[in-house]
């Protein structure tokens, strides 16, 4: 219906001669339909005033929902695999990540850095989301850090989102990274050798799917200096 009413909306705008001249590069009729609908559903939303994360949470459901009504046999897959393809961030099984550091190296804590105030409220959101995931944890009032790292938030460029990040730049100086030689470009591609069907897998916040062992508490990184929130996976 939305896709409808935009092109309804574009038909006497240079913006569908734009759609249809893209559109028209793509290889197969499939591709080309879906471009339009994709794009045509985009500039209904826009033209909404709905924010960008909401336009493309609309939009992936919308497709979703097609895909699903189109290819049956993949609703029967994602409800016998429910904990595999869950909204909620994953854990690995049976692995745990060891961070190992320079025992010789001064544990240094930080002063903490302002939130700005505009995005104190996101900020909040954001540290309750993750506990909420298991990913962070308080730590106890009875119990020393010995390392503190600062947080600081940036602002996602494309939507009202914000990533937290942490400065490790001086606990760094203490971790001890391993070294591992990387394949090749040729070595990966000659491994594919009369392979016809491949996989697409997107892990999402993969580096939060791994927890950390007891031994990698003492240097793990802070997310937050007023509640001394760590950071568990």
């Amino acid at each position: 219906m939305a896709a409808i009413e935009a092109l309804n909306w574009l038909a006497n705008s240079k913006q569908y001669y734009k759609l249809v001249k893209r559109a028209w590069k793509l290889p197969s009729s499939l591709q080309r339909k879906r471009h339009l609908t994709h794009s045509c559903r985009k500039i209904h939303y826009e033209s909404s005033g709905l924010s960008s994360t909401t336009r493309n949470s609309l939009s992936n459901k919308l497709m979703k929902k097609e895909t699903l009504q189109k290819y049956p046999n993949v609703r029967e897959i994602l409800e016998e695999r429910s904990k595999v393809f869950s909204p909620n961030i994953g854990k690995a099984v049976g692995r745990q990540v060891t961070i190992m550091t320079d025992e010789t190296v001064t544990p240094v804590v930080q002063k903490p850095r302002r939130v700005p105030y505009n995005l104190a409220a996101k900020t909040e959101e954001k540290i309750a989301y993750l506990l909420n995931q298991d990913i962070i944890e308080k730590v106890p009032d009875d119990e020393t850090r010995t390392w503190i790292s600062p947080t600081f938030i940036v602002p996602k460029p494309s939507s009202d989102q914000i990533r937290l990040c942490v400065d490790m730049r001086m606990a760094n100086k203490a971790i001890l990274h391993p070294y591992t030689q990387l394949p090749t470009m040729e070595d990966v591609t000659n491994k594919f050798q009369g392979a016809k069907k491949f996989s697409k897998l997107d892990l999402r916040e993969a580096y939060h799917q791994f927890e950390l062992t007891t031994e990698s508490h003492k240097i793990r990184p802070s997310m937050d200096q007023t509640d001394c929130i760590v950071i568990k996976d």
